[in-house]
């Protein structure tokens, strides 16, 4: 027998506008802490309000590459310290939608299109997806992968 899931009502917390240099390392410490701050939890372990315990949970940090890669940096720059809280260990980056669709297209392109074996196949994607007559056009005309192989 399955068990259903749940529904349980997640407390949403607006936050206040922040002036911070997020194109920083100490930017994006900055404003990781604030944001956790505002949202109820600090690094003293105080919780003003119950509803709001982060403590077993994850916080998820969403943003383009280069909010990835400070983020990244903070855990590194932050990693000799004391406790948890300190690391930001409960931090976990999510990369925005666009650079996932674009990651996979590269992927495609890679495995699936750029290798000649890979068309050579019956079964390939570009009989699927072209005529014979546009794919010799179709692989001259993707200049923009030059850059990316």
């Amino acid at each position: 027998m399955l068990e259903p899931i749940l529904v349980v009502t997640t407390p949403i917390v607006a936050m206040k506008a922040m002036d911070v240099n997020n194109s920083t390392v100490s930017g994006n410490i900055f404003a990781v802490v604030e944001l956790m701050s505002q949202g109820g939890f600090d690094e003293s372990g105080s919780i003003e309000n119950e509803d709001l315990d982060l403590s077993p949970y994850i916080v998820l940090f969403h943003g383009d590459l280069g909010t990835g890669e400070r983020l990244q940096a903070v855990q590194q720059r932050c990693a000799i310290e004391q406790t948890p809280w300190d690391w930001f260990q409960r931090i976990i980056y999510v990369p925005g939608l666009f650079h996932l669709k674009m990651a996979c297209a590269d992927v495609i392109w890679r495995v699936f299109i750029s290798p000649v074996a890979a068309r050579d196949d019956d079964t390939c994607l570009m009989r699927d997806i072209a005529s014979p007559e546009k794919l010799a056009s179709m692989h001259q005309s993707l200049a923009f992968n030059k850059y990316t192989s």
